[in-house]
């Protein structure tokens, strides 16, 4: 299940030429297909390729950014929610200068 296999029709990810040995892997092939504990999962599959990254739509670059965007602006969400402006600043701050310091991330000594 890897990209290479999956664009390029690329099973087992070998290169046989010899006669025999190429027999010898169709036979081996068949067998696990048509073994009485195979599945036939073909239209599941292709239902969950076509909805992952791997699938035929492409993604609109706004999406691109607002995901890189949002990673990017992890670490500032986190210190939204995990720090707090120290007693000794009261009220002394304005509102923008509060947000700036708990997007920064470090703790008030």
């Amino acid at each position: 299940m890897t990209l290479a296999g999956l664009s390029q029709q690329g099973e087992l990810n070998v290169d046989v030429v010899d006669s025999d040995a190429t027999a010898k892997l169709a036979d081996w092939f068949e067998d696990r297909w048509r073994d009485r504990w195979c599945l036939d999962i073909s239209k599941e599959l292709a239902e969950i390729i076509d909805q992952s990254w791997a699938g035929q739509e492409l993604v609109p670059p706004y999406h691109v950014y607002l995901k890189g965007a949002y990673h990017l602006a992890q670490e500032a969400r986190a210190g939204l929610s995990e720090f707090r402006i120290p007693a000794a600043f009261g009220n002394s701050l304005f509102d923008f200068q509060v947000i700036k310091y708990r997007m920064s991330g470090t703790e008030g000594e």
